[in-house]
């Protein structure tokens, strides 16, 4: 398993989605759901501290069942950040 935040961020002051990304963050040093859900919440604040220009829409722990992903599966989302 593969651990990384998800985040879905628009530039700041511009209406709809037109403006917005996606940013996959590694998690390389996490093991479980738990974990990824506390480190995630400490990354997406570095994050945004970074990317003051930037408003966060949506932001989640995710993993990649690394042979699932071979096989051509799609990560799936363990939960939504408050």
């Amino acid at each position: 398993m593969s651990y990384f935040l998800l985040v879905v961020a628009c530039l700041a002051g511009q209406p709809g989605t037109a403006s917005c990304s996606q940013e996959r963050i590694a998690l390389p040093e996490i093991r479980n759901e738990s974990a990824c859900y506390l480190a995630s919440r400490l990354r997406l604040q570095d994050w945004m501290a970074d990317h003051g220009d930037r408003r966060v829409v949506d932001a989640r722990c995710s993993v990649v069942d690394l042979k699932a992903a071979q096989n051509g599966a799609a990560p799936r989302a363990t939960g939504s950040l408050p």
